[in-house]
């Protein structure tokens, strides 16, 4: 008996060859969201702001009044939607150096149990983290507290090891964005994106019929626009199945299955 459950998915929907004027519309506005993910790497990437990452709100309130949006002209559709990219990106690069280090703490047989067990709860705490990143009184988590452990060469240990690994994200080619739903409409199956220009809307006619609801990205390829489109599916699932896969997620490569395969080789770059 199959059993079946509800997925998002992609789907890539195509439009059709776009005129001159709307080729240089949509890659004002990728130029511009590249732009406004520079400046969310540029404030937030650093130590000083490993304790911010966990509140999006009160980073968005910053970036509303900062004054990029009203310098770049660039709608609240497209500006919100890359200061949320922006910290993603953040928050994908502190993940991978917490996961370096933690391979690191487990390799290193100077360390005793008690040590690593207080070095990957700090991991997991970004206010402990950032604290000792910046050199700031914190509370000793109750899980380690009262361990025989020598703290100030453990937090010299993280400090070094994260000053080491850790990176800055960076914008590559500024050929994609995406748009909130309260950024497009359809209408005489075109997709029709809010301008710079208050009521009014660039329109980009369409090869097939497919709407969505849900937060697009638009990728430029050319003289077209790929847009990559979520929607819901049912997954089957059969009760027959008995083999187990498992998988390794990785810092250099994203994940390596029990059988050899290997995918996003290229993730720790």
């Amino acid at each position: 008996m199959e059993k079946e459950k509800i997925i998002t998915k992609t789907v890539w929907q195509h439009t059709e060859k776009l005129s001159e004027e709307t080729m240089e519309f949509l890659n004002g506005i990728a130029k511009d969201y590249a732009k406004v993910k520079t400046n969310v790497y540029e404030r937030y990437s650093g130590i000083g702001s490993l304790g911010k990452l966990a509140s999006i709100y009160d980073l968005m309130a910053e970036m509303r009044h900062c004054g990029l949006r009203e310098e770049l002209k660039l709608p609240s559709v497209y500006y919100e939607l890359a200061v949320r990219d922006g910290v993603s990106d953040i928050k994908g690069t502190w993940g991978i150096v917490k996961n370096k280090i933690r391979t690191l703490v487990s390799a290193n047989e100077n360390l005793s149990s008690e040590d690593r067990m207080y070095l990957r709860t700090v991991l997991r705490l970004d206010k402990v983290y950032a604290a000792i990143l910046n050199r700031e009184a914190y509370p000793m988590p109750e899980k380690t507290a009262g361990t025989a452990i020598d703290v100030k060469r453990l937090n010299n240990l993280l400090c070094r090891l994260t000053r080491k690994y850790l990176t800055k994200p960076k914008v590559g080619k500024a050929d994609s964005f995406c748009v909130s739903p309260g950024g497009y409409s359809y209408k005489d199956n075109t997709l029709c994106l809010v301008s710079r220009i208050p009521r009014r809307r660039i329109r980009l006619p369409l090869k097939d019929q497919k709407t969505s609801t849900r937060q697009l990205r638009l990728c430029i390829k050319g003289d077209h626009v790929v847009i990559a489109m979520p929607i819901e599916g049912k997954k089957r699932r059969h009760e027959d199945y008995q083999n187990t896969v498992y998988i390794h997620l990785g810092y250099q490569n994203m994940c390596t299955l029990s059988s050899g395969n290997i995918y996003g080789e290229k993730f720790g770059d």
